[in-house]
């Protein structure tokens, strides 16, 4: 083909080699996507509104006071971190331009998720969940966690998630973290 067609070859070989960086990129994306470091470093709060800036979101971020400055157990803080962005994926495509709210919170030893759209919302009915709500469930199930989802047909959806925590452990990871020689930080 190059000797046949080198304007078309070239023009080829430029569209593969964007689609290669386009390729890799979404790979370091993926990668970071896994257990981005500001999930470690800085927590849930800092995580998620990092993920709302670097996506364009829309949606509003609304942390009661009770999480704001408090680390939790990292695998609840994944666990927590990784559903909301399931349930924001969700809305995204279930829920197009709709206004889409994150609350989080931690009370009464639950720390708690809601993402909440104001889309037309549905009728449940005895569907099977997808695969993005059952990963959500079983995430969650295995720190303890439980998931919740409501939707009335013109009414919008809700997905709640909490997972059980215990305060005594929230306030050592958030010192073990401020501590500069912690496990965390070498």
């Amino acid at each position: 083909m190059l000797d046949t067609a080198p304007v078309r070859t070239g023009g080829l070989l430029d569209e593969i080699s964007t689609q290669v960086d386009d390729a890799l990129e979404t790979l370091r994306d993926l990668a970071r996507g896994i257990f981005p470091a500001i999930l470690a470093d800085r927590g849930l709060i800092p995580a998620v509104q990092a993920h709302l800036t670097k996506s364009a979101s829309s949606a509003r971020l609304q942390p009661d006071a009770s999480v704001v400055r408090v680390r939790f157990d990292p695998r609840l803080e994944a666990a927590i971190y990784f559903c909301c962005l399931e349930a924001l994926q969700n809305a995204a495509k279930h829920a197009t331009d709709a206004p889409v709210r994150v609350g989080l919170s931690a009370l009464d030893g639950w720390l708690t998720l809601q993402v909440s759209d104001d889309s037309p919302g549905f009728e449940a009915g005895p569907h099977q969940p997808g695969t993005g709500l059952q990963g959500m469930s079983d995430r969650l199930a295995a720190v303890g966690g439980t998931l919740e989802l409501v939707s009335v047909a013109g009414k919008g959806t809700t997905v709640y998630g909490r997972v059980p925590f215990s305060v005594a452990a929230a306030s050592h990871a958030a010192e073990s973290r401020a501590e500069p020689n912690s496990a965390l930080m070498r």
